[in-house]
């Protein structure tokens, strides 16, 4: 059985972020949503996912159409990037951007503890 951990949204990319992506929608297999625009370009278009360019430092920062932007958002250096963390932070992560990640799946440079406190919400 694998070790889950604590982790920032903001902080993943690669298989863990894949993963929650994969968790949201619902499918058992994870794609790489984060880096192939025919795999996470079509949720994130149907999620009507808008961005706009990061004021704090390069990228862009995504939001929900439908929440505007005090509504969950995500960061990356890439459109499809910070879409797909959007999507995690508006449908898995806790209010605080945290969620439970298999530890077998975190790059290095992933921020993760073992701290128990966050607890995925459930997709709509």
């Amino acid at each position: 059985m694998s070790r889950f951990v604590e982790a920032r949204v903001e902080q993943l990319a690669g298989r863990a972020l894949n993963w929650a992506l994969a968790e949201v929608v619902g499918e058992g297999a994870f794609r790489d949503y984060c880096t192939d625009w025919a795999v996470g370009g079509p949720l994130i278009d149907s999620a009507r996912i808008l961005f706009y360019g990061d004021p704090e430092g390069g990228g862009y920062v995504a939001y929900l159409a439908s929440r505007g932007t005090s509504g969950p958002q995500g960061k990356g250096a890439t459109h499809l990037l910070a879409g797909v963390r959007c999507l995690v932070n508006a449908y898995l992560a806790d209010s605080q951007g945290r969620l439970r990640v298999p530890a077998m799946l975190l790059e290095p440079g992933d921020n993760a503890s073992d701290d128990d406190r966050a607890a995925p919400r459930s997709a709509p």
